[in-house]
């Protein structure tokens, strides 16, 4: 087979999966048949998607599942072949016995009678087969058994051999004989936090009549004055509605950013510092990082949360949910944060399930396991193909199955398209550049893999100002090293680098995990933290701005382009009422309207942006407003 027809034929059949019911498939494979006829290709492509699959080996996922029939009465299950018109199962050990009796297919006169139900089954042998199966899995076996040769060696010298010929050492991760059914059973923090207590204390709430309708529309006035960055579910009506079929990505904003601003004035004074715990036990628990003193203070925070709804709404209000609390932390201790073993990334096999498209007729189980079975396959199956088809095709497939590519994230881009260069990233020197104020930047370091390619705007002119604050940033950045810069409008002495003055501005970049969008866009990805010592005293401090825009910049040093990506930034006016913010209890910020004076320290590295925060806006009892900054964790996802 040609490539041109190896390509349309996996073409055809990953479309087909992806995107079209069993028929769209087949009238797509009689296109392209008749397409390589007019070419005078070759025309060995089969007629039907089956018969497709069978030739690429695609149907290696499903080929062995086995429909059992069940009866839809008493769930009784029999073999593939059964032919008996009803329900065999004995109800009850009577004399005579009675037998459930129920109908087994729709219609016993037809040919081919039709199950009333089905369950589909997937061999345990067949799926072990196909894990043996995936690229580089010998591999790994081959790696256990050196390993295992490593560490019966009987001398240093033997070692040193087999590290030499094979090179592995032997690590106790190679037994994995362990297994302790109690430490590896986890407490879920999506279902025990949100989905669970702060679904909970709504229902106590609205019983002892704290959320009448008038105190949830006020609620919901306030929350639509939110701003809640890119990655948050926004709630814009669940509140008024009393909190109707939330999922548990909107029981996490609403705990982590809309809670503490709309209730200030619904609960009781008690009630309210009561909940403010369990809110602060959580920014500390779902951070993408976390320290052992945060988890046991989390921990503790939990323990005076759960003690003090107990003095509040009496022992029936305390359940099995929150006695659970007091276990996160063991799971934490065990398997790291939260990102690493909560639930969200299963339960989104939920809406994948859902969204499988089917022609709405009867055998939709087998249509679910099938599909299924067949995305979950289908970088395996990619990847058997790469040695034949070229990497633009092998790229094509990629994106149309959904699949990440395998290449090599450190190729060189193209700088004449304007991309910042893909050196090698250090994710420890990229977590330096945002935590670590003292720890230089110049804006030209690798950015993460997963950021590129960006997206840029052509050429444009900086206004002056912010040209020379560019200029004013590369003198000071570059100061410890013999780099010195010209500005437009002088000339160059020796071997000055010309700074110019043009830019290719960015509507939005990702790091991370984070969006950070361009504020002339997108209010809602534009509003973040950078950290700054106090020109005081050295002491590390947040400052929150928004970003009027994103661009990079390229300077040529030595002869070799560098291309810096910054964003400027807009920064809000201290908060000067007191020398403490007077709602930093609660993970509030206060701090003025409007924006401080323009300098170069509105020039920033997009390496330096530390994270993203909620805003809304504060009246003082005095009637004055600030803005009030609701702090969220600094997203890690690489």
């Amino acid at each position: 087979m040609s490539q041109t027809s190896q390509f349309m034929t996996l073409f055809n059949v990953i479309f087909q999966a992806f995107y079209l019911v069993q028929a769209g498939g087949t009238a797509m494979l009689k296109f392209f048949r008749h397409l390589l006829v007019a070419f005078d290709k070759d025309t060995n492509l089969p007629l039907t998607i089956d018969a497709l699959k069978t030739m690429t080996g695609f149907n290696f996922m499903t080929k062995s599942i086995v429909k059992y029939t069940v009866c839809n009465k008493c769930f009784a299950i029999y073999l593939p072949g059964n032919r008996q018109p009803n329900c065999t199962f004995e109800k009850y050990t009577t004399t005579p016995p009675t037998y459930c009796g129920n109908p087994l297919f729709s219609d016993t006169e037809a040919d081919r009678a039709v199950p009333l139900m089905v369950f589909p089954y997937n061999s345990l042998k067949n799926a072990l087969a196909q894990h043996f199966a995936k690229p580089g899995f010998e591999h790994q076996i081959e790696n256990a058994t050196e390993a295992e040769m490593w560490f019966c060696a009987e001398s240093d010298a033997e070692r040193a051999v087999l590290e030499k010929q094979h090179g592995t050492r032997f690590s106790e991760l190679h037994r994995l004989h362990y297994f302790d059914p109690v430490r590896c059973t986890i407490v879920d923090p999506m279902h025990n936090l949100f989905l669970g207590t702060a679904k909970r204390m709504i229902s106590v709430w609205k019983d002892l009549r704290y959320l009448p309708t008038a105190v949830l529309v006020r609620m919901q006035r306030l929350a639509d004055g939110i701003l809640v960055p890119p990655g948050y579910a926004v709630l814009s009506t669940k509140i008024e509605s009393g909190f109707p079929y939330m999922k548990a990505d909107k029981w996490q904003s609403w705990c982590l950013i809309y809670l503490l601003v709309v209730l200030k004035d619904a609960l009781p004074e008690d009630d309210y510092k009561n909940w403010t715990l369990f809110v602060k036990a959580c920014r500390k628990l779902t951070s993408p990082s976390v320290t052992y003193s945060e988890i046991d203070s989390a921990h503790q925070l939990l323990g005076e949360f759960g003690k003090e709804c107990e003095t509040l709404y009496g022992e029936s209000s305390i359940m099995p949910n929150m006695h659970l609390h007091m276990h996160l932390h063991e799971s934490m201790l065990n398997f790291g944060p939260v990102y690493t073993f909560w639930l969200y990334s299963f339960e989104r096999y939920n809406g994948k399930l859902k969204n499988i498209k089917t022609n709405h007729r009867n055998g939709l189980e087998v249509t679910f396991i099938r599909v299924f079975l067949e995305k979950a396959f289908i970088g395996s199956f990619l990847r058997a193909y790469s040695t034949n088809l070229s990497s633009p095709l092998i790229e094509f497939l990629e994106g149309v199955a959904q699949v990440k590519s395998n290449s090599d994230s450190s190729s060189p881009l193209n700088l004449d398209a304007g991309h910042p260069p893909a050196l090698p990233f250090s994710l420890a020197m990229f977590q330096q550049a945002a935590t670590n104020p003292w720890y230089n930047v110049t804006g030209s370091e690798a950015l993460p893999p997963t950021t590129l390619p960006i997206k840029l705007q052509p050429l444009t002119m900086m206004k002056d100002d912010h040209y020379q604050w560019l200029f004013e940033f590369y003198v000071k950045a570059y100061q410890s090293t013999s780099v010195s810069f010209c500005a437009v409008g002088r000339i160059p002495i020796g071997e000055d680098v010309f700074v110019n003055n043009r830019i290719q501005k960015v509507k939005k970049i990702s790091l991370l995990g984070q969006e950070y969008c361009s504020g002339k866009k997108k209010k809602r990805g534009s509003f973040v933290r950078v950290l700054f010592l106090e020109r005081t005293n050295d002491d590390v401090s947040e400052f929150p701005g928004q970003i009027e825009y994103l661009f990079t910049h390229t300077i040529k040093i030595g002869g070799v382009k560098r291309v810096s990506m910054f964003a400027f930034i807009k920064w809000f006016p201290a908060y000067h009422s007191s020398s403490h913010q007077p709602l930093a209890d609660q993970g509030l910020q206060l701090w003025d309207k409007g924006f401080m004076e323009e300098d170069a320290l509105c020039i920033v590295p997009v390496h330096r942006l530390h994270s993203c925060f909620a805003l809304t806006t504060h009246k003082m009892q005095s009637g004055t407003q600030k803005h009030l900054v609701v702090s969220l964790p600094r997203k890690v996802v690489t």
